[in-house]
């Protein structure tokens, strides 16, 4: 999903002047795309706990990796599962 979201940058150097022109209206349209069905979540800005980070476009691909997922309601099993579904 990655891959098919960078061709949104602001350019193809992809150092730390590169951006992903991106909303949730845009985000919202690439539905079609196969892997994006699971992951489009839209969270309350006052109900994030968690600090923003930003992430230069060098390091995306490593930070997209990483496994930081926390589940309050449900066990991880069970969400990649239903994500799974959705597919």
């Amino acid at each position: 999903m990655l891959d098919k979201l960078s061709s949104t940058a602001t350019n193809n150097s992809f150092d730390e002047t590169t951006k992903l022109r991106l909303n949730y209206d845009f985000l919202k349209k690439s539905m079609n795309i196969f892997e994006a069905k699971p992951c489009m979540k839209r969270y309350l800005f006052t109900h994030v706990k968690s600090r923003f980070l930003e992430i230069e476009a060098s390091e995306w691909d490593i930070a997209a990796l990483l496994p930081v997922e926390s589940f309050e309601k449900a066990s991880t099993s069970k969400v990649y599962s239903e994500s799974r579904k959705k597919f």
